[in-house]
């Protein structure tokens, strides 16, 4: 099975980042690339255990949602 990122998750992680920081400051935004480092690495190691959303590719739900409309995080 290959694994790669979808061409535009890096864009994506860095406008999350971005935000994290606005709203909640490093400390933020440093437990959600913490959180989704780990995702990755069980991902790569275990990408059965996630569901597919189209074709070949398969999504992972980070336990941490802050909304772009929110100024409040949730766990």
């Amino acid at each position: 099975m290959r694994r790669e990122f979808h061409r535009l998750i890096a864009s994506d992680i860095s406008t999350i980042m971005t935000y994290y920081e606005d709203v909640g400051g490093p400390k933020l935004a440093e437990e959600f690339y913490s959180e989704l480092r780990q995702f990755f690495q069980k991902a790569a190691n275990n990408p059965e255990a996630y569901s597919i959303r189209e074709r070949d590719l398969r999504r992972v739900n980070l336990e941490m949602v802050v909304s772009m409309s929110s100024e409040t995080p949730h766990k």
